[in-house]
């Protein structure tokens, strides 16, 4: 009896690992048409996207050029204080703006981005919301 339980067990075991290996050749075949469609989205997707944040870091760094451009100008009058927070503004917003720089120079020249994106994103719409919200209540 215990003789019976083992061979059927391996009959079944046998079976299901057959039934198993058919449906994963199965697939494999009928995935490699799908792969190519796959990977050919996927490329697409990803090539839209750089450009799509290729565009938003270009105008971030026009942005910020024209308005260190006009903090750095010699015709504000302000106060000391003042003037001292909005040349460290231009400080933290020319950083953010060679960095910006750097990741598009990669872009171009097809080099991996090592930076964070995302924070470097970040700092630079900081850098150009305070430099703008300071040069409109100080100008």
């Amino acid at each position: 009896m215990i003789n019976d339980q083992r061979k059927n067990l391996r009959i079944y075991s046998l079976i299901t690992g057959l039934v198993a290996g058919v449906g994963f050749l199965s697939g494999l075949v009928s995935l490699r048409g799908h792969g190519k469609q796959i990977s050919k989205q996927f490329a697409e997707t990803s090539q839209a996207q750089q450009k799509a944040v290729e565009r938003e870091l270009k105008k971030l760094s026009t942005d910020l050029d024209k308005l260190i451009k006009q903090a750095k100008s010699d015709n504000l009058n302000l106060s000391p204080k003042v003037n001292q927070q909005l040349k460290e503004l231009v400080i933290k917003g020319d950083k953010a703006n060679k960095l910006i720089k750097e990741i598009l120079t990669d872009f171009f020249d097809n080099k991996p981005v090592d930076y964070d994106l995302a924070e470097a994103i970040k700092d630079a719409k900081m850098a150009l919301k305070h430099i703008n919200n300071y040069l409109k209540i100080y100008v």
